[in-house]
């Protein structure tokens, strides 16, 4: 009996130690999991040491001072701003609509990606139409502001805006809120578009 009972105890001794090995793993991979949702979604907010690239416009000759921004990345199109919102970032174009989605500005993989111009479009943004692509954060980064422009409210005090290029400035004027899903070929045609008015048609909210 004396030998039952002691591998019994042994027994239980490494079940004992099992479980708390497995318990402490799952500890930390939940640890290691919050820790990443937290610093992916702190990580998607522009942070002070990009802002300080972002193009200054020159007023004597309104000419954009790009170089500190294209020296990060060449491939940087133009700078967005929409005001009082958390939309004020680099715009970059790639080889394809993929490149950027899982890169940052400085060219790291990043869940996150970055705001990137559709690969089908001008780089100087010199088409009719233009495809600004942007990732949708839970905590507003990114383009996670976009759907509060279905609230009216929101939407009339959030319409200005400004779009940096190299060659000159544009003022912006959100003037209709859109929701469709991805596979739209009517919104995600780049194909140049003189009337916009089969585009406008599924505005969410009344043209302003």
């Amino acid at each position: 009996m004396r030998a039952i009972d002691k591998a019994a105890n042994i027994a239980e001794t490494i079940l004992s130690i099992i479980t708390g090995l497995i318990a402490a793993l799952l500890l930390i991979y939940s640890a290691y999991v919050l820790y990443d949702n937290f610093y992916t979604g702190q990580a998607a907010f522009a942070s002070w040491n990009l802002l300080q690239y972002k193009p200054v416009m020159n007023e004597d000759d309104d000419t954009v001072d790009f170089d500190s921004i294209s020296e990060i990345n060449p491939d940087t199109a133009a700078w967005l701003t929409i005001y009082d919102t958390n939309i004020n970032y680099p715009v970059v174009q790639g080889k394809d609509d993929l490149e950027y989605a899982g890169k940052d500005i400085y060219g790291k993989s990043s869940l996150t990606g970055s705001v990137y111009l559709s690969s089908l479009n001008k780089k100087n943004f010199g088409d009719n139409y233009n495809i600004v692509y942007g990732h949708h954060m839970d905590n507003g980064a990114m383009f996670g502001d976009i759907d509060k422009y279905v609230d009216i409210d929101f939407f009339l005090s959030h319409r200005k805006g400004e779009l940096l290029t190299p060659e000159k400035s544009y003022e912006l004027t959100v003037f209709a809120c859109m929701k469709t899903n991805a596979y739209e070929s009517e919104i995600y045609s780049v194909a140049q578009k003189t009337d916009l008015t089969d585009v406008i048609d599924y505005s969410e909210l009344p043209i302003v």
